[in-house]
């Protein structure tokens, strides 16, 4: 299990956290959540889905480049 924690603002600036980020054989996997104890989770699903799905993509490409 991944213990680093790392942290994304969405767009309209609530900064969430996300951490046990796992990448498994076809399977990626996490957990998040905000970092103010009074703001809920849930809403911000899809756009953490989104932002994490492109910082993923954007780091496997800088790693496909470097490797040519």
């Amino acid at each position: 299990m991944n213990k680093d924690i790392f942290y994304i603002k969405t767009s309209d600036e609530t900064d969430i956290a996300v951490f046990d980020l796992e990448f498994n054989d076809n399977e990626i996997s996490y957990s998040y959540s905000a970092v103010e104890e009074d703001v809920a989770s849930e809403p911000y699903e899809t756009e953490v889905q989104e932002i994490l799905s492109k910082l993923i993509t954007e780091h496997m490409l800088e790693i496909m480049q470097k490797g040519k």
